[in-house]
């Protein structure tokens, strides 16, 4: 888990600051955004638990020293101690959260919540730039944000797609967690304006030969 931001937004007719807390899974490499008024303590707990409304409690959570994620963490452990708590854990199967901090650039961490987060900021600042949204149209490209984000492939499957044997077919964090696809589209007419002249027709530049050409010097590579 980490922290990035800040980002302005009108409320009430005012510019006000917010931040987004962005968690990553370890194991499906999906990622989660939830908006933080600020960076008290108070907010990070806010947002926790609406990730664990979703996705519900977690095995093991890392993050850098910051420190309101530090005495979250306290807060929650202290809580998750209590023995009917623990009690009710145990009767369904789950274990309790285990919370551990690392210093800043720690190897151990991989480096992959900067990577997480440096995706998310590049989708988010494409559709806003330096614009200053409403809050209630920044929250829906949060939301959009992720949805987008967990569509991109993290490896190869075995199964491949029409039969092709050069042709892998990617495997996303969005599969992983749902076990399919999920449709992507707008339902609302008129969502996102679009001015006339600024898209171009996409044309594939590359005949299929080519691609499984460049798969297979990738695959020789890998090798």
């Amino acid at each position: 888990m980490d922290h990035f931001g800040h980002y302005f937004v009108k409320e009430n007719g005012q510019r006000v600051k917010i931040w987004v807390l962005c968690i990553c899974c370890l194991y499906t490499r999906a990622i989660n955004l939830k908006i933080c008024r600020d960076l008290s303590t108070a907010e990070f707990l806010r947002a926790f638990q609406l990730h664990c409304f979703e996705f519900g409690l977690p095995e093991l959570c890392l993050s850098d020293l910051g420190s309101q994620l530090v005495a979250g963490a306290n807060i929650v452990s202290d809580y998750l101690k209590d023995v009917k708590t623990r009690l009710f854990l145990q009767e369904n199967g789950v274990s309790s959260v285990n919370f551990q901090q690392y210093y800043k650039g720690n190897s151990r961490l991989g480096s992959m919540i900067e990577t997480c987060v440096k995706l998310c900021k590049r989708l988010i600042h494409g559709s806003v730039k330096n614009n200053v949204l409403e809050f209630r149209e920044f929250e829906f490209f949060i939301f959009q944000t992720v949805h987008l984000v967990n569509k991109r492939p993290i490896a190869f499957r075995e199964a491949l797609r029409d039969k092709d044997p050069n042709v892998p077919e990617p495997i996303t964090p969005e599969n992983l967690i749902r076990g399919y696809d999920l449709l992507s589209c707008n339902i609302i007419p008129n969502l996102h304006p679009i001015t006339q002249g600024e898209d171009t027709p996409w044309l594939p530049d590359k005949q299929p030969g080519n691609v499984k050409d460049s798969y297979k010097g990738l695959s020789d590579v890998r090798a």
